[in-house]
């Protein structure tokens, strides 16, 4: 399991890994972080999904979860 996601902040770069097959890995950056969540963007846009800080799976959402790496 990763353990660095706590203690990132905002301006920081990521790692995000859809699982899907015709999108790579991505960069990403930390835009929010709230206390239990994590707000990237990517392309200076923000993406609305929330991914939890502790271990970066995003949240709500079914099947294939995305995930953010350090």
């Amino acid at each position: 399991m990763q353990s660095g996601l706590k203690d990132v902040k905002v301006g920081d770069t990521l790692i995000l890994v859809t699982g899907s097959r015709y999108h790579g890995d991505e960069p990403v950056t930390v835009a929010r972080r709230g206390r239990a969540s994590l707000y990237v963007a990517e392309h200076d846009s923000e993406r609305r999904e929330p991914y939890d800080r502790k271990t970066g799976i995003e949240d709500g959402q079914r099947g294939i979860q995305a995930r953010l790496y350090t």
